[in-house]
């Protein structure tokens, strides 16, 4: 399905994921914060992939593996917000 690039990009998306996870274990107390200060920015970038996503009537499917959960959010979290979808269309966080 993937090739070239793009399978290079995931390879690297989803080992910088597995190296966060183990930066969270290993960080002293102290430094908690500043690192989930970021890695807040996956967060965002997560969010704004599943909103594009939406948008442009692509399938939850189609984006997940773009997703890097290196952050506090979960793929099952993405996945959630993908389906939730108030009246007025927007999405609910």
């Amino acid at each position: 399905r993937f090739k070239g690039e793009e399978l290079v990009e995931l390879a690297l998306s989803t080992n910088f994921a597995k190296f966060a996870q183990k930066l969270r274990k290993t960080t002293p107390k102290e430094g908690q914060a500043v690192l989930e200060a970021l890695l807040a920015r996956w967060d965002v970038r997560n969010l704004k992939a599943v909103m594009l996503g939406r948008k442009l009537g692509r399938k939850y499917e189609d984006i997940s593996p773009y997703l890097v959960p290196a952050g506090t959010l979960t793929r099952p979290f993405a996945s959630s917000r993908f389906t939730t979808v108030e009246k007025n269309g927007c999405m609910a966080v």
